[in-house]
């Protein structure tokens, strides 16, 4: 299992496990960024966690598109 590296546009940066297989090249991708639209400058595909980052998971609340909350990073 691989991960990916997120860069949003505000200069913040997130780390996801690759946890989806896709046929579409035959390889994981990250289900929660399939499944959801979101605005970001960048994604990175990493082999490794870097040493002392963990992947991050988020809640939502409700439908509202803004209204997502980082439960653990």
């Amino acid at each position: 299992m691989d991960y990916v590296r997120v860069d949003w546009n505000n200069g913040d940066y997130s780390y996801f496990e690759n946890d989806t297989f896709s046929s579409f090249k035959n390889e994981y991708r990250c289900g929660f960024l399939i499944s959801n639209s979101f605005y970001y400058k960048r994604i990175k595909r990493l082999k490794e966690l870097p040493a002392g980052k963990r992947c991050a998971h988020y809640k939502r609340h409700n439908k509202q598109k803004e209204d997502w909350e980082i439960i653990e990073d």
